[in-house]
C-alpha cells in the first residue's frame, strides 16, 4: 500500500511537467485499463514529436537550462534508438498535407537564441548532423556574441548552415498572452523586418515565447503569414494539430533526463474533436477553468482510462456525459501563473520494443493573479 502511495505521487508530480519516469512505466495511474485500442491508427503514421530547448549547460539558469550530461544522453539515444531526426519545416509540410510520417520522427528546436547553443548545443549537433530550428528574438540580437547572446555576427555564419532553420519569436521575447492585435502585429513585423535586414531571410515558422498566447495573438498570427506556430504545451504533432498552436515538450531542469526524452519522444497523439476551451488568459476571478471535448471515434471505448494533471494545487475533475463528451475542470487559486493542464491516455505498446506509450494532449494558461512574465 505505501509503494503504491509513493509512485502516485510521484507520478503525479511528473506528469504536471510532462514526464512519466522510468520506474513508472510498468505502473501507472491508469494500470487497471488494459488500452483497448488496436495496434496502430492512420493518425499514428502521420506524427512527430517535436522538442522544444532554452539553455544548456547554464547552471546560473536552473529552470530553463539542460545540463550538459543530459543533453549528451538525449543525442546517445537518438543515435541509439532509431530515432529519425527531421527538420521542423519538413515536418510542418507533411502535417498539412496528411502525408505519412516514418515511425520515431521527432524535431529538435531551441528558443531564445541564448549562447549556450553555440557553445553546446551546435557544436555536438553538426558533427552529428541533426537539423535543429533556432527560435530568435531579433530585437534583442546584439551586434556581436555576449556571454548570454548570440550576436547577429555569429548568427550571420549559422544561417548558412544546411542543418539549421532559423525561425521567428517576436522582436522582443515577452509573454504574447499579455499582448492585443496591434502590439503583436508590430512586434511580429518588426522581427520579420530586422531578420530580413540582418539575414536576407523570410522565415516561416514562429515559436511563442514562453509558449504563451490569447485568442487575439492566435487569430493575428493566424494572418502574419507563417506556415505554422509552436506553443510549449506537451502533446504530439499530428494532422489534425492547430497549425498555429502546435505542442512541444520541453526539456530543462529536473525535467530533461534522458528517461524522460525517450518516453516522450515515443508519445502518441490524443485526437479529440468538438474541443472548448477558454481564453488562455484566465481571470482572477475566475473560480475554475473549464474544457470540454469529445474523443476521435476510434478512443471512444478507452474514455474512461484518460487521467488528466495540472500544476494547481488541486486535482482536475473529470466528468464523462454521454457516451463520449469529456468536461475537465481545475480550480485556478492554487494555480501558478502558468498554468498547464495535462491529459494522458494509455496507447498500444510500442512494436518494436514492447514499451508502453501514451497518448498527449496539454493546455497553458496565464492566470492573472500572479505577476506578469518577463524576460
Amino acid at each position: 500500500m505505501i509503494k503504491c502511495m509513493i509512485f502516485r505521487i510521484v507520478l503525479i508530480t511528473a506528469l504536471l511537467w510532462l514526464v512519466p519516469f522510468t520506474a513508472a512505466a510498468q505502473s501507472s495511474p491508469s494500470d487497471n485499463h488494459s488500452p483497448a485500442s488496436p495496434p496502430s491508427f492512420s493518425y499514428d503514421n502521420k506524427k512527430a514529436v517535436i522538442f522544444s530547448y532554452s539553455r544548456i549547460g547554464e547552471d546560473n539558469h536552473p529552470h530553463d537550462s539542460l545540463a550538459l550530461s543530459d543533453f549528451d544522453a538525449h543525442l546517445r539515444a537518438v543515435e541509439t534508438s532509431n530515432y529519425t531526426v527531421w527538420p521542423l519545416e519538413k515536418i510542418v509540410a507533411h502535417l498539412k498535407d496528411g502525408m505519412e510520417i516514418p515511425t520515431r520522427t521527432i524535431a529538435l528546436t531551441f528558443d531564445g537564441g541564448h549562447r549556450s547553443f553555440l557553445d553546446y548545443a551546435w557544436p555536438r549537433l553538426k558533427d552529428r548532423g541533426l537539423p535543429v530550428t533556432l527560435f530568435i528574438a531579433p530585437g534583442q540580437v546584439p551586434e556581436t556574441s555576449t556571454p548570454q547572446l548570440i550576436g547577429w555576427n555569429d548568427l550571420e555564419r549559422l544561417a548558412k548552415e544546411d542543418i539549421i532553420t532559423i525561425g521567428l519569436h517576436p522582436a522582443r521575447y515577452s509573454n504574447m498572452a499579455l499582448w492585443d492585435e496591434l502590439t503583436t502585429r508590430t512586434e511580429v513585423n518588426r522581427a520579420k523586418v530586422l531578420i530580413r535586414e540582418r539575414l536576407g531571410l523570410t522565415p516561416s515558422l514562429f515559436a511563442l515565447p514562453f509558449g504563451m498566447q490569447n485568442a487575439v495573438t492566435h487569430g493575428a498570427l493566424e494572418k502574419s503569414g507563417f506556415d505554422a506556430v509552436f506553443g510549449q504545451q506537451s502533446g504530439v504533432a499530428h494532422p489534425g494539430t492547430d497549425l498555429f498552436n502546435i505542442p512541444r515538450f520541453t526539456l530543462s531542469g529536473h525535467f530533461g533526463s534522458v528517461n524522460r526524452f525517450i518516453q516522450t519522444a515515443n508519445a502518441l497523439p490524443l485526437p479529440v474533436k468538438e474541443l472548448e476551451t477558454p481564453d488562455p488568459v484566465i481571470d482572477p476571478n475566475q473560480e475554475k477553468v473549464a474544457i470540454g471535448f469529445s474523443l476521435d471515434e476510434s478512443l471512444k471505448k478507452d474514455g474512461s482510462s484518460l487521467s488528466c494533471y495540472s500544476n494547481s494545487a488541486d486535482k482536475p475533475e473529470i466528468s464523462h456525459i454521454g457516451n463520449d463528451r469529456i468536461e475537465i475542470r481545475v480550480l485556478t487559486q492554487t494555480a501558478p501563473e502558468r498554468m498547464r493542464l495535462n491529459c494522458i491516455l494509455p496507447g498500444p505498446k510500442d512494436p518494436d520494443t514492447d514499451e508502453k506509450r501514451w497518448r498527449w494532449m496539454g493546455f497553458m494558461f496565464h492566470v492573472e493573479h500572479s505577476s506578469h512574465i518577463e524576460n
